[in-house]
């Protein structure tokens, strides 16, 4: 696991969360796109990000 996790190109460590950053552009294009009609109200609510889980890495050692 250390051994994919050190591989610089495929990982980034960041200094903090960007979730929240990251949702909030992400709410904000789609109440725009349901204001100009671009999507429906159904598709609004399907896409709207509901949980601020963070992905985690999870591995098990080989026996």
């Amino acid at each position: 696991m250390d051994k994919l996790t050190s591989d610089r190109d495929t990982y980034k460590q960041l200094k903090k969360d960007p979730t929240r950053q990251v949702k909030s552009k992400l709410v904000n294009i789609l109440k725009k796109w349901k204001l100009d009609n671009l999507i429906s109200d159904n598709l609004y609510n399907r896409l709207y990000p509901t949980a601020e889980n963070v992905p985690k890495l999870y591995g098990l050692p080989k026996i």
